[in-house]
């Protein structure tokens, strides 16, 4: 009876850690700036060229803010072409810019901003201008300041932006209230890991080494597949495709700030599908803690991952493109993506014990992901309709690849997008609790199915 006594009086800190951390983030969230958020519209135009150009526009609220927003190729000589860029709602002042061979002939008319179906003409049908390219790309200034067009955005926003406030305040105090009735399990669940640290990193180091034993190049193998992977895509889209530099910054560059963080992903999260059937003698020990397996193989996975991120800072700085101080935020997304690929690994090891298919599905759901996930495509600059583009917002991994790209290239902090920061780890935590409930549900029948 005072064993039980004990343990209530020990959860009451917690409990009430707990309560407060749900009123403060509450109150954090309603009382968000509403100025602080990046709304955006758009500009179109109609573009020919006599060949293949890119068009960049980029932003600036005063004289110390130009940031470069979207950008979009041209690849249709001749032919006249609708582009459609993206447009921060506060900008006073618009750099369009295009860049191309030299003597090359461009004409653009018809050019407005549009936000659903409010459009100004900045210039109309007969009012486009035309030139040839020089050895420097062409730039134009459109100056949008004395235009009420940001009103309307503005509005839009600020209904829309309550109803995101009200819809996530309501998510989020559903998950504290069910963390609340399993605060004890939580915490000593927390415990055990915890204590294992030594084991679990132990286990990681040894997992990595073992995966490249028997081979001649051993663990380099580990790095060479992901740089033929990174390399047969700039080929493909830079070479073959002529993509030109995107938000300012080499093809490659941005290419690659979103396919690291893809192949940490896929690497932890198949192989973390796996722990227990590789690991399966451990699985049948009894006095083994089989809830670390998952947690293993995700770290393993972890090991080359902190390798390319070197090496893309390295070749940053190397290109001439000197990430800044935000850069030091990968380490965040990093540790994001780890605690995502846990509470995935927790679902998938425990069903791929019973139903071995699992594996090869996850494998394709992966190669589909990577198209679904804007990595080799930019989404700012292409023509999604507004209800798709939340739909692939909702991918956890769009919040990881575009934060390593807003942390290296557009120097953006990440809670500067608060919303998709609370969304993003209310699924993750959502997932390592729903996650490791079932791999403890299912733990009795391992050993059998093994």
């Amino acid at each position: 009876m005072m064993n039980q006594i004990e343990k209530k009086q020990k959860l009451i800190l917690p409990y009430f850690f707990l309560i407060f951390l749900g009123i403060a983030l509450n109150i954090l969230m309603l009382k968000y700036p509403m100025n602080h958020l990046m709304g955006y519209y758009h500009i179109h135009g109609t573009l020919t060229a006599q060949k293949q150009v890119g068009v960049t526009i980029a932003s600036q609220k005063d004289t110390l803010d130009v940031s470069v927003l979207s950008s979009i190729q041209y690849t249709s000589p001749l032919r006249p072409k609708n582009i459609k860029l993206r447009v921060r709602n506060d900008a006073e002042k618009l750099y369009l810019t295009i860049a191309g061979e030299e003597g090359t002939n461009v004409s653009i008319h018809n050019v407005y901003l549009q936000y659903k179906e409010k459009k100004i003409f900045l210039l109309g049908e007969n009012d486009g201008f035309g030139f040839v390219m020089g050895d420097k790309p062409f730039e134009t200034v459109l100056d949008i300041s004395k235009n009420n067009f940001n009103i309307p955005v503005t509005e839009h926003l600020i209904s829309y932006t309550w109803i995101k406030k009200v819809i996530l305040c309501i998510a989020l105090d559903l998950l504290l209230l069910v963390l609340l009735f399993h605060l004890e399990k939580v915490i000593f669940q927390i415990r055990n890991v915890w204590e294992s640290k030594k084991l679990i990193l132990s286990l990681a180091k040894s997992d990595f080494k073992v995966r490249f034993a028997d081979s001649y190049f051993g663990i380099l193998w580990a790095f060479i597949q992901p740089a033929i992977s990174v390399i047969v895509y700039w080929f493909v889209f830079q070479i073959a495709l002529g993509s030109q530099p995107v938000s300012n910054v080499p093809y490659i560059l941005w290419l690659i700030s979103g396919l690291v963080p893809w192949f940490y992903f896929q690497e932890a999260l198949g192989s973390g599908t796996g722990a227990l059937l590789q690991y399966s003698f451990l699985v049948k020990k009894v006095v083994f803690k089989i809830e670390i397996l998952p947690i293993i193989k995700v770290l393993s996975a972890l090991f080359v991952h902190i390798f390319l991120v070197a090496f893309v800072l390295f070749l940053y700085i190397l290109m001439g493109h000197f990430p800044g101080t935000t850069a030091l935020q990968v380490f965040y997304y990093s540790f994001a993506m780890f605690m995502l690929n846990v509470g995935l690994a927790y679902f998938t090891s425990a069903f791929n014990v019973f139903f071995r298919d699992l594996s090869q599905i996850i494998m394709i759901v992966i190669q589909i992901g990577v198209w679904l996930t804007p990595i080799m495509w930019n989404m700012d600059s292409m023509d999604v309709p507004e209800g798709l583009a939340i739909f692939f917002k909702l991918n956890p991994m769009y919040y990881i690849t575009n934060g390593y790209r807003l942390a290296l290239i557009h120097k953006v902090w990440f809670w500067e997008d608060i919303y998709q920061l609370f969304f993003f780890w209310m699924v993750v935590f959502t997932l390592i609790g729903a996650g490791y409930f079932t791999f403890e549900k299912l733990k009795i029948h391992y050993a059998d199915s093994l």
